[in-house]
């Protein structure tokens, strides 16, 4: 059965678990995605747009139409998915190519971006890919869109923009330096390595961004994922 959601927590979780091994700039960027496409249900009538991932061999997340009561997003092969998006950035779309960087996949109608093209594309232009491939299975479903590709871009603009910091590798490192100096546990609590964090930020006057605990925590796992002794994680 599908994993699809269409709680943004949920698929945020489902995102960061999905592209743990992905570095933190792919990762935020399928984020953005997933936030703009789920902004959609925000207008939409009679159906939403849910997130599930794959169990295939490099993970992906895609992006689906439920319309209440036919169960679009739950069966084990979904047939209503307009978007996918591979750990590697190697993007797919159901949509005639009309771009050089647009491969066809064999035997399907299907076309992907391969990583190296993806990375290079603005995310503005890449969000009208995706937006023509959900126009196109729209309409093979026989739907009216609230959103037009007037507007489908500035959805993501109108919501209010959290102008705040990301703290990095380097700001959590040296973060649990200065935890360590104060502690004689072999494994520094992650709680009180975020607080130093917090400290520094605050005294270098730089704000945070609302969600960034969460969002750090998630990053930690894929930045020290290999390494033993550094923040708990876990």
């Amino acid at each position: 059965m599908s994993n699809a959601t269409d709680s943004l927590i949920e698929a945020e979780k489902m995102i960061r678990s999905t592209f743990s091994k992905s570095t933190v700039d792919d990762v935020e960027r399928s984020l953005q995605i997933c936030r703009w496409l789920f902004g959609f249900n925000s207008v939409e009538k009679g159906f939403k747009v849910k997130c599930y991932s794959t169990n295939v061999k490099y993970g992906d997340i895609c992006f689906c139409v439920d319309r209440p009561g036919h169960g679009d997003c739950e069966s084990d092969r979904v047939a209503t998915w307009f978007f996918r998006i591979r750990s590697n950035c190697q993007i797919f779309r159901r949509i005639a190519l009309n771009a050089p960087y647009f491969k066809r996949q064999s035997d399907t109608n299907n076309a992907y971006i391969l990583s190296t093209d993806s990375k290079k594309l603005d995310l503005e232009v890449l969000k009208i890919h995706i937006f023509a491939s959900y126009e196109l299975l729209l309409k093979k479903l026989k739907l009216k869109s609230n959103v037009s590709s007037t507007n489908a871009l500035q959805l993501n603009r109108d919501q209010p923009q959290d102008n705040g910091d990301l703290p990095n590798k380097e700001d959590v490192d040296a973060a649990e330096l200065q935890s360590r100096k104060t502690s004689t546990a072999e494994v520094i609590d992650l709680d009180n390595v975020l607080d130093q964090v917090k400290e520094n930020f605050e005294k270098a006057d730089k704000p945070l961004k609302e969600n960034w605990r969460e969002i750090t925590k998630q990053n930690i796992k894929i930045w020290f994922c290999k390494r033993t002794g550094g923040p708990d994680a876990a």
